[in-house]
């Protein structure tokens, strides 16, 4: 009588499941209080969503001033203010700084 030998049964090979990145931040007291405060107002309710939302909003950021746009606020009365951040800018075209931009380290603080 032969004996069978097993042929060793294929497994398909399932795909893992990407692992969630995290992140974390050593903030300030009043940075910690602005990120706080900035969530409130815009009713979120998680770091990541807070996060989520703050990357889409540099992705698009760099993506315009990649293409040479500038960006800008726009009040009321027409007034207008350019947003300049020095790693922002780097990304950019022409390296020439307008005088009647701000930063964000001159921007009121949230309340």
């Amino acid at each position: 009588m032969a004996l069978k030998s097993r042929q060793p049964k294929k497994t398909i090979p399932v795909p893992r499941a990407r692992r969630k990145s995290k992140f974390q931040a050593d903030l300030a007291p009043a940075e910690d209080q602005m990120v706080r405060s900035l969530k409130r107002e815009l009713q979120l309710n998680s770091n990541t969503d807070f996060l989520s939302d703050a990357v889409a909003l540099f992705r698009w950021a760099v993506g315009e001033r990649k293409r040479g746009y500038r960006i800008f606020s726009e009040g009321t009365t027409g007034e207008r203010k350019e947003l300049v951040l020095p790693r922002l800018e780097r990304v950019a075209p022409e390296l020439a700084l307008p005088s009647d931009c701000f930063s964000i380290y001159e921007l009121p603080a949230w309340h």
